[in-house]
Formats: structure tokens, C-alpha cells, sequence
């Protein structure tokens, strides 16, 4: 699952969304006819959509939650390494991809996890980031 409340950044994400409340909502279309799914997850109702960016170069991804709870963290990559090259940017794998991520008042977190490397980051209500490659 995306989303896990941990009681510290470096806490095990657990594998399966057992004791999470997670109940899918469906989606709607936004003002361009692309998909937007509702969750609810943790307490929280989530909103989550993805659009590929204009010039193809890459994904982009937007998850904002309703009434925030406290420790929850969203995860939003996984792999062999993940490089912090700063502003926001981190390298993938061996340049498998690159993510941009919109940093507000919260930084990612590069940790490890299961022999490789995780990025997540505390959301309180909007996450924001780009998959490049």
C-alpha cells in the first residue's frame, strides 16, 4: 500500500493494507476526462490521480487527503539505490528513472529497506511528484 501510518520514519511498512480501513470509493473524471480515484485508507479519504505530462517525457502523480492524521507517510518510490541530487530530485535504481518531487513543508525520507532503498514522506493534505525518464 501507498499509504502507512508509522509511528517513526524509519518504522516497517507493512506489506498488506490488513487493519488500515482501506475501502475504494471508485473515481470521477476531472475537467479533461482523466480519472481521479477516492479511497479511504488510515481514517482519511484520499484522492489520487495520475496524468502523463504533455511533452511525454513523464508521469505525474497527485494524492491529497481530507483531515489529516498525524504519522501517516506516503511511499513513493522503492529500489536497488535512490540518490538524493537535491531540489527535490532523486535518482532511481542504477538511472533506472528520475523522480521530481514538490517539496512544501515536508522532506522525503531516503531509507533502508529489505536490501534496498525506499523514499517516502509525511503527507498532511497534498503530495506532489513527477516521474521522469
Amino acid at each position: 500500500p501507498a499509504l502507512q501510518r508509522l509511528a517513526s520514519p524509519q518504522a516497517e511498512w507493512k506489506s498488506d493494507t490488513t487493519g488500515t480501513g482501506f475501502r475504494t470509493k471508485g473515481y470521477a473524471l476531472d475537467n479533461n476526462d482523466k480519472p481521479v480515484f477516492h479511497y479511504r485508507t488510515h481514517g482519511v479519504t484520499v484522492k489520487d490521480a495520475t496524468l502523463t505530462l504533455a511533452d511525454g517525457r513523464g508521469i505525474s502523480r497527485e494524492v491529497s487527503i481530507q483531515k489529516p492524521v498525524s504519522n501517516l507517510y506516503f511511499k513513493i518510490a522503492e529500489g536497488s539505490s535512490i540518490v538524493d541530487l537535491g531540489k527535490g530530485m532523486y535518482m532511481v535504481g542504477d538511472h533506472a528513472y528520475y523522480l521530481q518531487v514538490d517539496v512544501t513543508e515536508n522532506k522525503p525520507v531516503v531509507r533502508d529497506a529489505q536490501g534496498g532503498k525506499e523514499l517516502i514522506m509525511p503527507i498532511a493534505g497534498k503530495l506532489k511528484y513527477t516521474i521522469l525518464f
